[in-house]
């Protein structure tokens, strides 16, 4: 079955399913798989149980290597604060490299002084990125970007993507106090992870919101709940001292999006990819 078709079923149940909670004829009979593959990996759109799940290549995942911002290295200390996005840009780009037998994209302190020395310096913008990629790592990499202002195209976007394997960097905000590696957002319990909140309360301390500071994240995941519409988002946090997977609401999440966009409306994401 081709993959377009598969997404088209997958969104489908979704829609129906938030629609008719109550309903029992959507339940699968069993766990559905489907894979779209490259020379490397497999990027996985699964059905299984109550839920459908976007997940990067297996092989980009795979190869990821951790590098966070703030770690000592050529930067300036004025540099580390700022350089969410090239460092974003740098760990994205070498799942894919590395995944299919390239070099020059090493994860180190050096490698992202360059990149920063080639973009310009800090902070950057995404149209920096994409340019960097083209005058410098295109070929084997390339970029993609998306802009608009309409939430359900967006997440189209990011699901579609993420589905033929791709990860994403996207600009959010987030607490300016918060920029800790705090397990807690990598943990799916609500009880502890009070990112699954999607509106924000005074009693639990949230990272992603609408009125912190402008950051980048790498998008690497999005589970979607056909019953109950509680939908995760799995991201890499350039500023986390580990490359421990967070976790955050998805509507959250894009609500955050929405906020670091230009007048609050506009959601952006540039797909890292190979040509």
């Amino acid at each position: 079955m081709k993959l377009q078709w598969i997404l088209a079923l997958l969104f489908t149940l979704s829609v129906l399913a938030c629609n008719k909670k109550e309903s029992n004829d959507l339940l699968p009979n069993g766990d559905q798989t489907a894979t779209a593959n490259d020379n490397t990996s497999q990027a996985k759109v699964g059905l299984s149980g109550n839920t459908i799940e976007y997940r990067i290549a297996t092989a980009y995942e795979k190869n990821y290597v951790h590098w966070c911002q703030l770690w000592d290295s050529p930067l300036s200390s004025y540099e580390r604060a700022n350089a969410c996005g090239p460092t974003s840009y740098m760990i994205a780009a070498h799942m894919i490299a590395a995944a299919h037998g390239y070099g020059f994209m090493p994860v180190s302190g050096t490698k992202l002084k360059a990149i920063v020395t080639k973009m310009g310096g800090v902070p950057i913008s995404m149209t920096q990125i994409s340019s960097h990629v083209t005058n410098y790592d295109s070929p084997p990499l390339s970029t993609l970007s998306y802009t608009t202002t309409n939430r359900n195209a967006f997440k189209s976007f990011l699901e579609a993507q993420l589905a033929e394997g791709e990860p994403l960097i996207v600009p959010i905000r987030i607490s300016g106090s918060l920029r800790t590696n705090d397990s807690r957002y990598t943990d799916e319990n609500s009880l502890t992870n009070y990112d699954l909140d999607i509106v924000d309360k005074t009693t639990r301390p949230n990272y992603i919101n609408t009125s912190g500071v402008g950051h980048f994240v790498v998008v690497i995941g999005i589970k979607k709940s056909l019953y109950t519409c509680n939908d995760y988002i799995y991201y890499k946090d350039p500023l986390a001292q580990s490359g421990a997977t967070k976790v955050c609401s998805y509507e959250r999440f894009l609500s955050s999006a929405a906020a670091n966009g230009a007048s609050n409306l506009y959601y952006d994401a540039l797909v890292i990819k190979k040509q």
